[in-house]
């Protein structure tokens, strides 16, 4: 605790949560000290907990006999402790208070030749190099450090350490544009949990507001930012940003992935299935004109993913041929985002054996790879699947400790709570079926007189339902996520029709719009049900021709099987 508010340039011993007897016990106890000791104490206590006394007798260009020496009056005077391998401070409290006791310029000058010495050790401790180096006041220094320590965390898969680093070196303000930039890129790629990606955000817009900064750079960092929004759930920011990153991006092998993320079709509001079909092909383009295998890789499972979800059958071949390339096999973290993804696609276009034969491998991928950061989504559509199936015993439950655990990577928020406010809404639903016998007729309402208690826990649950799902319609609207707006729009839809079908069809009308903007109508079946069932049960079924009817078309000839369900659900409602 204390060490962070030292970092933050605050006074620790000002701070309450320092214990002042036992400040004041250090203090007495070092008085009787001489000054030799006193400032050896002092360099050990800016070593860190456990100072090692060949660096200390370097530092201080004393010999090991006398370090040894002064060390031991320490401990005899209750400063240090004997850890068994030697002598150290007994806790960080402790070595904190001798720390501060050492004058600022004293200590920059002692951290400057901890640095120094530490400089001639092989390998280089680039952690502790950066430390001492920034205490020092060596930006250029600590600067080179912190980018060798990023480096070497990331080669060891340790991201979030590499993110911390590099997040400190932003703060240096003589940092030439060129090394920020490049610093930023790297931050860019680290920087995958929540809390990083938040503060890495405002970096790069700042970079990225620059008029000054280079074509190259502004396409990566705007890729880079455009994909960090989107693992922050901003979804539309986040597809404009890469947007306007692409024509700045030089090398085919870089603008390939970039066009490929584009091409999805489930994220954004805003863009036509078209647009994302133009970007796919121009992704093609880039991947042959790069001769790039990885580019090419993702570029094939993003055309995979969009025809899953236009319901084109060829979708399933391109799936097929990569789940048995080496290229594929090759890369399990791809292999299994590609397989997550492509279950989800499944799901969408009513595939449910097929989403969750693709699981199973993404899953097992996760597992094998221990690739946490796809935890989540592993969790999520596992949950969508057993929504899918009617699975719905403890699934509200379930959901409710995803959307909590959900917060370290934001992207996947928004659908788990998409999921849980669908799961609430159907299970209010039924639970009024059932205290209804099934229907509103003025003999089961008669009945339901008997279980008025049953009747008020009923509506407290469909308020709680209708509450959670326009939480959720309002949210999806904010950040322009068009998969969580649908979804939470049709449910609202289902929740009201029974008794407010006005309202009931103004949702499904709306979703209905959303899904024509995006042109893949197959995701409007649960919406232009509703509307069929709210016509009928005015006996007006014409009213909601026209929706069936666009419904009918927009997936014929398609893969489609839950939604062409859905369309003879619908027609036996509304005839043709």
């Amino acid at each position: 605790m204390l060490r962070t508010l030292a970092e933050r340039g605050g006074d620790p011993l000002a701070d309450d949560s320092v214990p002042f007897v036992l400040r004041d016990v250090l203090l007495w106890r070092l008085r009787p000290l001489d000054e030799v000791t006193r400032e050896v104490l002092g360099a050990a206590a800016v070593l860190g907990l456990t100072p090692d006394q060949r660096i200390l007798a370097a530092v201080l260009n004393l010999d090991r006999v006398a370090i040894g020496a002064a060390l031991t009056t320490a401990h005899r005077a209750g400063l240090l402790h004997d850890a068994g391998d030697g002598l150290r401070f007994r806790h960080d409290l402790a070595r904190q208070v001798v720390y501060d006791l050492v004058p600022r310029e004293s200590r920059e000058w002692l951290h400057l030749r901890v640095a120094r010495v530490l400089e001639q050790e092989l390998p280089k401790p680039v952690a502790q190099l950066a430390h001492h180096y920034r205490r020092a006041g060596s930006g250029a220094d600590f600067v080179r450090n912190a980018e060798a320590a990023a480096d070497l965390a990331t080669e060891r898969g340790d991201d979030a350490t590499a993110a911390s680093f590099l997040l400190q070196t932003m703060d240096i303000a003589e940092l030439p544009r060129p090394v920020r930039v490049r610093l930023a890129a790297k931050l860019g790629r680290s920087a995958i949990d929540g809390l990083s990606q938040a503060e890495a955000i405002p970096v790069l817009e700042r970079l990225l507001a620059d008029r000054r900064l280079p074509p190259g750079a502004r396409g990566e960092l705007g890729l880079v930012l455009g994909r960090m929004l989107r693992q922050q759930g901003e979804a539309l920011r986040g597809y404009t940003e890469i947007e306007r990153a692409v024509p700045y991006l030089r090398a085919p092998r870089r603008k390939a992935p970039a066009l490929a993320v584009l091409a999805a079709p489930d994220t954004v509001v805003g863009r036509h299935v078209d647009d994302h079909l133009a970007r796919c092909a121009e992704a093609e383009s880039a991947a042959t004109a790069s001769g790039d295998p990885a580019a090419h890789l993702a570029v094939r499972i993003a055309r995979a993913s969009l025809l899953l979800e236009l319901g084109d059958p060829a979708a399933w071949a391109i799936i097929t041929e990569l789940r048995a390339s080496a290229e594929l096999a090759d890369r399990p973290r791809e292999h299994a985002r590609a397989c997550l993804n492509w279950a989800q696609g499944a799901l969408h276009a009513g595939h449910p054996e097929q989403a969750e034969a693709l699981l199973a491998t993404g899953r097992a991928l996760v597992d094998e790879t221990g690739y946490e950061r796809l935890t989540a989504l592993v969790e999520a559509t596992q949950l969508s699947l057993d929504r899918a199936a009617g699975r719905l015993d403890g699934l509200a439950e379930r959901l409710t400790r995803l959307v909590a655990s959900a917060e370290r990577m934001p992207v996947t928020l928004l659908d788990a709570r998409a999921e849980l406010a669908t799961v609430l809404a159907l299970t209010a639903t039924a639970e009024r079926a059932g205290s209804t016998g099934g229907h509103d007729s003025p003999d089961s309402r008669a009945e339901g007189c008997a279980g008025l208690g049953d009747s008020d826990r009923g509506r407290d649950e469909v308020e709680s339902a209708e509450r959670a799902l326009r939480e959720v319609v309002a949210d999806a609207r904010r950040v322009g996520a068009i998969w969580p707006l649908v979804q939470a729009l049709s449910a609202l839809a289902r929740l009201t029709v029974a008794e407010r079908p006005d309202e009931a069809v103004r949702h499904a009308a709306e979703a209905l719009s959303v899904v024509r903007g995006k042109g893949i109508l197959a995701w409007a079946a649960d919406a232009v049900l509703v509307l069929a069932e709210a016509a009928a049960a005015k006996g007006e079924p014409a009213r909601a021709a026209a929706a069936v009817a666009e419904l009918e078309a927009g997936i014929a000839g398609r893969d489609t099987p839950l939604a062409r369900a859905t369309v003879r659900r619908c027609r036996e409602l509304v005839p043709a």
